[in-house]
Order: C-alpha cells, then sequence, then structure tokens
C-alpha cells in the first residue's frame, strides 16, 4: 500500500521507488528524485497509509462508508 500511494504522491513508477522501513510502521520512500516519509497503520486484515504529516486514523475510528458523516 505504501508503494502505491508513494507512486502517486512522488509521481514516479513503482519500479523506480525503493522503500525504507523504519520504527513504528513508518516508511521512507525514494524515487524520481523526490522523497515522502508515510505512517501505516493496520487492523486485522485492513490498513491504511498516510504522509508523515497526515497520521492514518484506525479503522475501527472510522464511520460506515453509507453513513451520513462519511460524506461530509
Amino acid at each position: 500500500m505504501v508503494l502505491v500511494q508513494a507512486e502517486k504522491d512522488l509521481r514516479c513508477p513503482q519500479k523506480k521507488i525503493r522503500l525504507q522501513r523504519k520504527l513504528g510502521g513508518r516508511y521512507l520512500a525514494l524515487g524520481c528524485g523526490r522523497s515522502a516519509t508515510y505512517h501505516s497503520a493496520c487492523e486485522g486484515l485492513q490498513c491504511s497509509v498516510g504522509q508523515e504529516d497526515q497520521s492514518p486514523q484506525a479503522w475501527h475510528g472510522r464511520p460506515d462508508p453509507g453513513s451520513l458523516e462519511s460524506q461530509r
């Protein structure tokens, strides 16, 4: 998931991106002269990824997809 997000953020093909695993579910993505740091969080088999300044929200804290809260 980190690689997929880094491809979009870095505007770089996945095959040119190198990931470095850091402590605490963090990853550093390097590619095409750019870099970004990501946080990852998993609960069971569901995971989320966000850039370092956007900490991912745990799945149990997210509203249901069809709820009014999720449409805001």
